[in-house]
């Protein structure tokens, strides 16, 4: 498992609690993203996934009330698990795309 990201110019730390109320939260402020260590599989995926999109909505400066980014991150991210349950090579090939290559130049 990860423990941080950067997201922005923001880092986050990535830090599992036990028997949270909720299944996680993003503390912007002190670039915190906590998840239930107790979910697995698609579950936590998903979890983690629809914090990041909370981050993300606060570096591009979205500025949506609070039931408003709730329902967009909560659709986004149940809609992105989904695109990612169901085509499990989807993420091989989004690492083999983003993978940094040498070039003949690079290694001059």
């Amino acid at each position: 498992m990860i423990s941080k990201l950067k997201i922005g110019y923001q880092n986050y730390r990535i830090e599992p609690h036990v028997g949270m109320d909720v299944s996680g939260d993003t503390d912007i402020d002190r670039g915190i993203i906590r998840y239930d260590s107790e979910e697995v599989g698609l579950r936590h995926f998903n979890t983690l996934l629809h914090e990041v999109l909370h981050a993300v909505c606060d570096q591009m400066a979205l500025d949506l009330d609070d039931d408003l980014e709730e329902r967009v991150v909560s659709g986004m991210a149940n809609g992105l698990t989904m695109v990612v349950a169901d085509n499990p090579g989807l993420g091989v090939a989004l690492n083999l795309i983003l993978k940094p290559t040498t070039t003949a130049s690079d290694s001059a």
